[in-house]
């Protein structure tokens, strides 16, 4: 059995538009931040994929030296790190700063 999304669109085929939709909106996004802030282009990343893993190969790959995430996390043990930020933090070698971000 098959779903068909609006348009005579499958479903597979009407989530790859919709993930193609929200990486272009990042990449404006992207570079409106990365041009407001004085960034150039060529040292603006975006990655698709699970954060930590994601940020870890970044890592690497760039040699980075210093992160810098926000963080919001709010009980348990997350609740001086959010989960993302505790699995970034203990799988790279360079240092991260985060920053408390709240409402």
């Amino acid at each position: 059995m098959m779903a068909y999304a609006a348009d005579n669109m499958s479903f597979g085929q009407e989530m790859v538009a919709v993930q193609t939709g929200v990486r272009k909106n990042a990449q404006a996004r992207l570079k409106e931040i990365g041009d407001n802030l004085g960034v150039a282009d060529e040292q603006q990343l975006l990655r698709e994929g699970q954060p930590a893993r994601e940020v870890h190969a970044a890592v690497k790959e760039h040699d980075i030296d210093l992160i810098v995430m926000g963080t919001h996390g709010q009980s348990g043990l997350q609740l001086l790190l959010g989960s993302t930020a505790n699995s970034v933090l203990h799988g790279v070698s360079c240092d991260v700063l985060t920053v408390r971000v709240t409402d």
